[in-house]
């Protein structure tokens, strides 16, 4: 599912992930705040679909629906996290792990 972080409509396991973050980070429970905090604090990944594919999508998935997102898609990806997380001082390393191995972040 290519959910909005910013938006409360659709949820994924990433954004789950980044929802918990982001309340442990700002010690909140209260969802608008963490909501609010995503948005001045995290950049999503942003995912190139174009129009027939934001259109036919969901006729392959019901989870593929777009329509919390404006004109970009935007989502929270493992990756995005890790960049936030990075940027943010928040880990002392960061691994990626592929099907070629772990790399370092």
């Amino acid at each position: 599912m290519l959910a909005n972080p910013n938006t409360n409509q659709f949820q994924n396991c990433t954004e789950h992930t980044l929802n918990v973050l982001i309340a442990s980070l700002y010690g909140t429970g209260n969802l608008e705040q963490i909501k609010a905090n995503i948005n001045a604090h995290f950049e999503p990944q942003t995912i190139a679909m174009g129009g027939g594919n934001r259109f036919f999508a969901p006729l392959a998935s019901r989870a593929l629906v777009t329509t919390d997102h404006g004109q970009t898609v935007r989502t929270t990806t493992f990756g995005a996290i890790a960049r936030f997380m990075d940027q943010h001082d928040l880990a002392q390393d960061i691994y990626r792990a592929t099907p070629k191995g772990i790399t370092r972040f």
